[in-house]
């Protein structure tokens, strides 16, 4: 049997964020023989060059509004476990409507988090709107993770 992948998303929370340059690029390096791999960061990276200001949900005229959300995939080990949790992850949503740098700002769990970003990445949006233009964004959501209906 296949169990359901299970969401369930809070309210968007707008955070004061303002891009005004693109992030420095580093040159990646070969990886060393017998070197512990560098964790994942937990603070957003750039993924595009971003050259639009970012608003916060407290700047726009319109706030955003969800036209394609996949659910979470439980990860199977935590479901094997009976473990539950959540995940608040922050994002922009781009004057297109496309999700960018999504990242774990807190989880019950750090086995739920490279899940529920997996999730918020395939999201897509009708963009924030300010003075009757689509633009940048800065969101967050907060994916629970439960049993009871799966």
């Amino acid at each position: 049997m296949n169990p359901r992948p299970l969401l369930a998303v809070a309210v968007l929370v707008g955070s004061a964020v303002a891009l005004s340059r693109a992030a420095e690029s580093e040159t990646p390096q070969a990886p060393v023989a017998g070197a512990t791999p560098t964790p994942p960061a937990k603070e957003p990276e750039l993924q595009r060059l971003v050259t639009e200001p970012v608003y916060s949900l407290k700047e726009v005229d319109q706030l955003p509004v969800a036209t394609y959300q996949l659910p979470a995939v439980y990860p199977r080990t935590l479901r094997t476990q009976r473990l539950e949790g959540s995940v608040n992850v922050g994002f922009t949503i781009t004057s297109k409507g496309v999700v960018m740098d999504p990242y774990a700002i807190s989880s019950t769990n750090e086995g739920f988090e490279q899940a529920a970003i997996d999730a918020v990445r395939k999201w897509r949006y009708k963009p924030a709107m300010k003075d009757g233009k689509a633009v940048n964004s800065k969101a967050q959501v907060t994916l629970t993770f439960s049993l009871k209906s799966l």
